[in-house]
């Protein structure tokens, strides 16, 4: 179900720039850069649903669900006896994924999509790339120089308004 994936990050990650917005302002409020907002946004955007991406098996629709008093030796258990008498304890499986029914809308899309990622991320990676060759060749071109005791590079066309 990666386009379920993708929607929950692409809502996730304008989250995350619209806090990063609001908080730049108000730490330029008080005086401080308001870079490190953008930095935390962008690294929790990255890492956080990475986190999420383990898959869950596929269950087609018509799979009998086992009950919770059953088990296989290789299933996780755990037991619950709060609010129960102590005699008394109640087996049940630990959720380590959450089913998906096969053969929903969404899941029709899921090659089209990994393939389109595949290519989005390879283009961006590219892009990123470039540009920092590009950069890399016109810092050369750059006058170092101080300005209040601090070392600079001066340039001619980078920086202009």
């Amino acid at each position: 179900m990666i386009a379920a994936w993708m929607i929950y990050v692409t809502l996730f990650t304008a989250a995350m720039a619209g806090a990063a917005h609001a908080a730049e302002r108000a730490l330029r409020l008080v005086g401080r850069p308001g870079r490190w907002a953008w930095l935390v946004a962008i690294v929790l955007s990255g890492v956080l649903p990475l986190a999420t991406i383990t898959r869950a098996p596929v269950i087609p629709s018509s799979a009998a669900v086992p009950e919770p008093l059953h088990g296989s030796a290789d299933q996780p258990w755990t037991v619950i006896t709060s609010g129960l008498p102590s005699a008394s304890a109640l087996r049940v499986p630990l959720a380590t994924t959450v089913p998906i029914a096969a053969g929903t809308a969404l899941s029709a899309l899921d090659v089209p999509l990994r393939l389109l990622w595949l290519a989005g991320s390879i283009a961006w990676c590219s892009l990123l790339l470039a540009t920092a060759i590009a950069l890399s060749r016109r810092v050369r071109r750059w006058t170092p120089t101080v300005v209040d005791g601090v070392p600079v590079l001066v340039s001619h066309a980078v920086g202009r308004r």
